[in-house]
């Protein structure tokens, strides 16, 4: 009885201080910037990736065109 006494006491008082925690962690802003440096700096790198990816075919035909033309070179004749 008194185990079963002192384990709904144990639940309600967790219940409440946990209840209390996240009440005051919503309400903390101290690692709001963190996260929108983050948000941020992850949109900067999905942008960077998807401009490589469009240009990607681009630069290899014009890698391949730029090779050819130097191996062609004459030098000092």
């Amino acid at each position: 009885m008194l185990c079963t006494l002192l384990m709904g006491w144990m639940v309600t008082w967790l219940g409440r201080y946990m209840a209390r925690y996240f009440k005051q962690l919503w309400q903390n802003q101290d690692g709001a910037v963190s996260v929108d440096w983050v948000v941020l700096t992850a949109m900067i790198v999905g942008l960077i990736a998807a401009a490589f990816s469009g240009v990607e075919g681009g630069v290899a035909a014009l890698t391949t065109k730029l090779m050819e033309y130097l191996q062609n070179l004459t030098v000092g004749v």
